[in-house]
């Protein structure tokens, strides 16, 4: 398996996760959304990956679609669903104000995970074929 095929199997796994713990157990949705953005970094680092570049260790993922952008320009679709993940890499994540988000969110949230994911995989399964 490929670095590239590594992140995307990795992204697919958040996205499932998110997916399988919605429909199951909606007393976990501050798990929910975190998969959200795990989902959407691992799909973005695949693209810098696939661009033979290797990604810094970071969590933000709007940095993450801004470098992407540079190499794949129509990536930049995906920058409202990028936005919307972008907080849970740390909120939900520990105690505070807001301990869980509501139903809506974390559905937003998984249909913004699906929307990247799916471009993202789509178009380098487009580049690779070229």
């Amino acid at each position: 398996m490929s670095d590239v095929d590594e992140w995307l199997f990795k992204a697919e796994h958040d996205l499932k996760s998110a997916e399988l713990i919605f429909t199951h157990d909606k007393t976990l949705l501050d798990t929910v959304v975190y998969h959200t953005q795990q989902t959407v970094e691992k799909a973005l680092k695949a693209v810098l990956v696939s661009n033979g570049v290797l990604p810094e260790k970071t969590h933000n993922v709007t940095k993450l679609l801004r470098l992407c952008c540079e190499y794949v320009p129509n990536l930049s679709v995906l920058s409202e669903f990028v936005f919307l993940v972008s907080p849970f890499d740390t909120l939900f994540r520990y105690p505070g104000e807001e301990l869980t988000p509501d139903e809506e969110t974390a559905s937003e949230a998984i249909h913004a995970a699906k929307s990247v994911y799916h471009l993202v995989n789509t178009t380098l399964r487009n580049f690779s074929e070229q």
